[in-house]
C-alpha cells in the first residue's frame, strides 16, 4: 500500500500514516484526483459519499505546499461546523508530519481568539463562508498567497445560498490559483459555477461501486402510525442491536422532543442542530464519536461529510424531502466499504416513499414490521381489508365478513305465506263480522 501511494508521488510519511490507519489502498475517487491536483489542475470531482473525498484532495494539497514559509496556502471552504473542524483535524493528522500549520475557521466561536491565531501563520485555513468572510473583512487574513481554494460539498453550499459569499471569497485570490469543486452530486449549479471561476475546469467521476467496492448497507422501511413514532423508534433501537446511530429530523423544534422521550426510556441522546452554540455542538460531537452516547438526534446539518467510523445504524425519524437527501443521510453509515443499516420510518400515508426512493436510487428498501419483540419481514402486497364507515362513523366489519354474517334471503311466495300466517296470528279472538269482513276483502 505505501509502494502504490508512493507511486503517486505522495510523501513516504503521509503513506505511512495511511498504512498505520489501516487505509489499505487508494480509492477510485483519490486515483483520479490525486495526480491532476499534484499538477495544479481546477477540477470538479464527483463521488458517492463515505468514498474518501476528503482524503482524494488533503493529500495531494499537504504535497505541494511549502512549510518553510509563512505563507498561507490553502483554503478550505465547508458548509457546517462540523464538517469543517473534521477537515481541519485531517489536515492536522497529515500536516503535522510535514511541518504544515493548519487552523480552523468557524462560525460560533470567538472572532478574537481566531485573529490571534492567524498570527501564527498558518499554510492551510479550514473554515464556514460566514466566518471566512468576517475574517476577510478585518485585513488580517491575506488572500494574496493562496495558491489553492477547495470547496467541499459544493452543491451544498451553493444551496444553503452562499453563493455571493463564495464569489467574493475566491475573488480575494490570485487568478492562477488552483479551485477544487468536490461534492457526491454535481448539480447544474456546480457545473454553471465551474464554468465562471474556472479558466479550463476538468471534471472527473468515480463510478457509483468505487470501482468494484461494494456496498455493505442494508436499507429497511417500518410503517408506524404517527402517535406511535416514537415507540416504534424506540423498538426499533431495541431489536436492530444498534451499536450506535444517527437519528434525523427534519424540523430542529422537535429535536428536544425526540431527545427527552428517547432519554425517558432509558435511551439518552445527544442533540445537534444549527441553531445551537458553537461550543455546545462541538461538545455534542465529541461525545458521540468517543461513544459516550449511543444516539445523536440531528437535523441536516449532520447530513454532509461527517465521518462517524463506528456508525451502524442511520434512522430518518422524519422521511427526506427527496432522493439526494436520502442519499447524504444514509451515507453517514456503510462509509468506504463498512456494514450499516438505513432504516427510514414512514407513516401509512408515506408509505409510498419507500417505494419511490428505491425506485429513484436503484436500492433495495426492504418493507419490516415490529411484531413479538422482533423485526420482521412484510411480504410485498400484503394489504388489510378495507374497513367501511357507517352513518355513525363507528368502523364497519370487512365487506367478506358481512356477507358471510348475512341472512339468506327469502322468496317473495315465502314472504306473502309468512304475512299471512302473521295476519291470522294477529287476528285470532276478533269477532265473527271482522274475520268475514277480511275474508271477502281477500278474495
Amino acid at each position: 500500500m505505501m509502494r502504490e501511494f508512493a507511486q503517486m508521488t505522495i510523501h513516504e510519511a503521509m503513506a505511512a500514516k495511511l498504512d498505520e490507519q489501516q487505509i489499505k489502498e487508494p480509492t477510485q475517487i483519490q486515483r483520479l484526483a490525486m495526480q491532476p491536483i499534484l499538477e495544479g489542475r481546477s477540477l470538479t470531482a464527483q463521488s458517492a459519499t463515505g468514498t474518501g473525498k476528503t482524503l482524494a484532495y488533503v493529500l495531494p494539497v499537504l504535497q505541494r505546499m511549502e512549510a518553510d514559509t509563512d505563507k498561507l496556502q490553502a483554503v478550505v471552504v465547508a458548509p457546517s461546523q462540523e464538517l469543517a473542524m473534521q477537515i481541519a483535524d485531517v489536515f492536522q493528522t497529515y500536516g503535522s508530519l510535514l511541518r504544515v500549520r493548519v487552523q480552523s475557521a468557524i462560525g460560533g466561536a470567538s472572532i478574537q481568539r481566531q485573529l490571534d491565531k492567524l498570527k501564527e501563520k498558518p499554510h492551510v485555513l479550514v473554515g464556514t463562508p460566514g466566518r471566512l468572510e468576517e475574517l476577510s473583512g478585518t485585513r488580517k487574513l491575506k488572500w494574496h498567497e493562496v495558491r489553492t481554494i477547495v470547496l467541499d460539498e459544493a452543491d451544498q453550499l451553493i444551496k444553503l445560498g452562499e453563493i455571493a459569499k463564495l464569489d467574493k471569497l475566491i475573488s480575494r485570490a490570485p487568478r492562477d490559483r488552483q479551485l477544487l469543486l468536490f461534492s457526491a452530486t454535481i448539480t447544474p449549479e456546480i457545473k454553471e459555477a465551474a464554468v465562471k471561476w474556472m479558466a479550463d475546469p476538468m471534471h472527473i467521476e468515480a463510478s457509483e461501486e468505487d470501482g468494484g467496492r461494494q456496498t455493505r448497507v442494508e436499507h429497511l422501511s417500518i410503517v408506524s402510525e404517527e402517535r406511535d413514532k416514537i415507540d416504534t423508534l424506540r423498538k426499533a433501537i431495541r431489536h436492530l442491536s444498534v451499536r450506535s446511530a444517527m437519528i434525523f429530523v427534519q424540523e430542529t423544534a422537535r429535536i428536544r422532543e425526540v431527545a427527552e422521550k428517547l432519554a425517558y426510556h432509558g435511551l439518552p441522546a445527544e442533540m445537534l442542530y444549527g441553531e445551537a452554540g458553537s461550543r455546545e455542538r462541538a461538545e455534542a460531537m465529541r461525545r458521540f464519536r468517543s461513544a459516550r452516547t449511543q444516539l445523536l438526534v440531528t437535523t441536516d446539518v449532520a447530513s454532509r461529510g461527517l465521518d462517524i467510523p463506528r456508525l451502524s445504524h442511520v434512522i430518518m425519524f422524519d422521511p427526506p424531502t427527496d432522493a439526494d437527501q436520502y442519499v447524504h443521510r444514509a451515507g453517514r453509515t456503510g462509509r468506504m466499504g463498512r456494514e450499516g443499516t438505513v432504516v427510514l420510518l414512514l407513516t401509512p400515508r408515506q408509505s409510498f416513499l419507500a417505494d419511490k426512493f428505491s425506485k429513484a436510487l436503484g436500492i433495495p428498501i426492504r418493507p419490516k414490521r415490529i411484531e413479538r419483540g422482533a423485526i420482521v419481514e412484510t411480504e410485498a402486497g400484503t394489504a388489510q381489508p378495507k374497513r367501511e364507515r357507517n352513518r355513525t362513523g363507528d368502523a364497519a366489519v370487512p365487506a367478506a365478513q358481512r356477507k358471510a354474517q348475512a341472512k339468506p334471503a327469502v322468496p317473495a311466495k315465502d314472504k306473502d305465506k309468512a304475512a299471512s300466517r302473521q295476519r291470522a296470528k294477529k287476528n285470532k279472538g276478533a269477532p265473527r263480522w271482522l274475520k268475514e269482513k277480511q275474508s271477502r276483502e281477500k278474495s
